[in-house]
């Protein structure tokens, strides 16, 4: 009766069993029920109540189902690390196979033949048509994949990953560093509108299907320098997540033509390679700057790099989920095609902060810092008008300065008022560019911006016409004390004008300030045919100016001349290395000696009259010739130069042809 009960409850008891299987359920039961087989004939023997005997099976029952569920678990333990062995020693087999195999060979496919038969070209240089194992996706083998040929069947053995040029790949692993949106200060719309740009393509696509449009594929940050277009950048590939390529312009450009433009194509490569990606170009005025007709080889090559880029960024092989961020502190100096729809889609201006934006900007970078007390904030914003946000944190990291120096371990008020009042005072010696985009006078334009600047110059004359082209953005005034360039010709030269030039310039009340100009910059240039340029340039200019004077004119140029022989003098004797000195040596005592011959008259002039020329008086050039023969000028040794001079270029020209005919041989 008892024996019936146990297996009774023992039955209703393995209905729960679950997860197990029926034969090793039985046997569990079968076990249970020896196992309490001898108890239970005791018990009945000793006549004991049936629910003690009830109660031991079930624990026993109990027992032998945890002891089985740690069983199961070590079981299972067991397996997993068996597998792993395998695995570890698949791996060992397979470096063990790899390390006595013999190496294998880099191929290029170049035309698939048929569904197993290739192209290839090796590196070292010949052809062959092999075949591919059946492991690999024939899909990808394409025209330019890198394969790995097995040495003695050249069989392509894998795929290889496209060769990536070793800057491209420094470039994809710069960090942006982790940055928020929220330590940018004051530019909330500029994130905005970057958002839209860059991170709305790449995180909802979708959005641009259902409406039917082309994300846009890039922006331009332009901004005074400081502003924060940088930190922009990075915190935008930061939220991201992406893959990010820093590209600094000027280290694109090489010295070797066409590598150049051969980066450019290895940059766009990678990032389509690597989707999503964000290129940030930073100083894209470096290579994206205006196209013009003539330069030197130099100039070409940055030409064919802009010309590169173009192509990249609306050619025909689309961009996908690459993302392209320039910026630049010149935005007046970037070529028009680069600026167009379908490549910079839209230009987020970056400006100077104002006053609540400078409040947020030192919130952001005093935070970190100790400080001791309340500082109030406002007053120091009210100190620091026309700061950037790299002025401002140049005010923390001032302040912080003035603590150490104080030996202190925390910051006070006083150390930030001290700290603006010191940077607005370093500000006051930055020249401050001017972001307006240039004019591109014409010779009446300048003509008529001299009269209206300096209403006491009645007349204004050119030796120069119709290719003189002068480009400013500032007041005249300023400009002529500071540095502008000067297209001449389609050549631009950068042009330094000596601090008293202006007063002088007033002073000689001069109307040909054009020309005067064009000599300084043309003084400027520092090459073989510069100087041949120059000696010819004072030799044509000689003569009409002989001819002006004869012809009683209104000015003669004397201060423009002797700068312009004291400039190119210098210029003389600092190339003499090109030429030997007997060559060199006429030529600096002609420029010199020639020039300073009308600056010896102008002061002849002044000194008798006690006056510069005037528009009433009349300058004839046997008043000249009077003048310097009083005080014993040699005109024939004048003449002797000028022969001399001839005498040079045609010695010029044979070095030029000797020259060559070395490096021809």
């Amino acid at each position: 009766m008892h024996f019936c009960m146990i297996e009774q409850n023992i039955t209703t008891e393995g209905k729960h069993l679950t997860g197990c299987s029926e034969p090793r359920k039985n046997l569990i039961m079968t076990e249970i029920v020896k196992s309490v087989d001898v108890e239970m004939m005791m018990n009945v023997e000793s006549e004991k109540p049936g629910d003690e005997m009830h109660e031991q099976a079930i624990e026993e029952y109990r027992r032998k189902l945890a002891e089985y569920a740690d069983v199961e678990s070590r079981l299972k333990e067991i397996r997993i690390h068996v597998n792993s062995l395998k695995e570890e020693y698949d791996k060992t087999e397979n470096d063990l196979k790899a390390l006595q195999s013999v190496g294998q060979i880099v191929g290029e496919v170049l035309k698939q033949l048929t569904e197993d038969k290739f192209i290839v070209k090796a590196t070292n240089g010949p052809r062959y048509v092999v075949g591919c194992r059946r492991s690999i996706d024939k899909k990808k083998l394409i025209q330019g994949t890198r394969v790995a040929l097995d040495m003695t069947t050249l069989t392509i053995m894998r795929q290889l990953p496209r060769e990536v040029d070793p800057l491209v790949y420094n470039m994809s692993h710069e960090d942006p560093g982790d940055i928020s949106y929220t330590m940018i200060g004051g530019l909330a719309e500029q994130i905005r509108q970057l958002r839209e740009v860059v991170e709305l393509p790449l995180t909802n696509p979708d959005l641009f299907i259902r409406v039917g449009i082309d994300p846009p594929k890039g922006c331009l940050l332009y901004g005074p320098p400081g502003t924060g277009k940088t930190l922009l950048a990075r915190a935008v590939a930061s939220q991201l997540e992406c893959n990010f390529l820093k590209v600094v312009s000027s280290a694109i450009v090489d010295k070797y033509i066409g590598e150049s433009a051969r980066m450019i194509r290895e940059m766009f490569n990678y990032a389509r390679d690597h989707q999503p990606c964000i290129i940030f170009m930073d100083e894209i005025d470096a290579i994206g700057g205006r196209r013009f007709s003539e330069g030197t080889s130099a100039d070409r090559e940055i030409q064919r790099t802009l010309m590169e880029l173009l192509n990249q960024m609306d050619g025909f092989d689309a961009l996908g989920k690459v993302k392209i961020i320039m910026a630049t502190n010149r935005p007046d100096t970037l070529d028009p095609a680069l600026l167009r729809p379908g490549r910079l889609d839209r230009k987020i201006e970056i400006p100077l902060p104002n006053e609540q934006a400078r409040l947020d900007i030192i919130k952001i970078h005093a935070k970190p810092i100790t400080k001791k007390g309340i500082i109030d904030f406002e007053s120091v914003v009210k100190l620091s008008d026309g700061f950037s946000g790299a002025d401002l944190r140049n005010v923390c990291t001032e302040a912080g300065l003035l603590a150490i120096r104080g030996e202190r371990d925390y910051v006070t008020e006083e150390d930030f008022m001290k700290a603006v009042r010191k940077v607005g005072e370093a500000k006051k010696l930055e020249s401050k560019l001017d972001y307006k985009p240039p004019y591109f006078a014409t010779v009446g334009d300048i003509a008529s911006l001299i009269r209206k600047e300096h209403q006491h110059i009645c007349s204004v004359q050119f030796y120069t016409c119709d290719n003189l082209r002068f480009a400013y953005s500032a007041p005249f005034e300023s400009l002529l004390k500071s540095t502008f360039y000067l297209r001449i010709n389609d050549s631009v030269h950068l042009v330094q004008v000596p601090p008293d030039f202006y007063e002088k310039l007033v002073e000689t009340r001069s109307t040909d300030v054009v020309r005067l100009m064009e000599l300084f910059g043309t003084a400027q240039k520092s090459n073989e045919n510069t100087i041949t340029e120059n000696l010819k340039l004072l030799k044509e200019e000689l003569q009409p100016l002989e001819n002006k004077a004869r012809l009683k004119s209104k000015r003669l140029m004397w201060l423009g001349l002797g700068f312009l022989g004291i400039q190119a003098g210098i210029l003389a004797r600092f190339t003499w290395w090109e030429y030997s000195w007997d060559v060199m040596e006429p030529v600096t005592y002609f420029v010199t000696y020639g020039s300073m011959l009308f600056s010896y008259c102008y002061f002849l002039l002044t000194r008798e009259s006690n006056e510069y020329p005037s528009v009433d008086k009349r300058l004839s050039m046997s008043f000249t010739y009077k003048a310097a023969d009083r005080h014993g000028f040699d005109f024939k040794r004048y003449n002797e130069l000028k022969e001399n001079c001839r005498r040079l270029e045609e010695e010029l020209r044979q070095l030029r042809r000797q020259r060559s005919m070395i490096f021809k041989a």
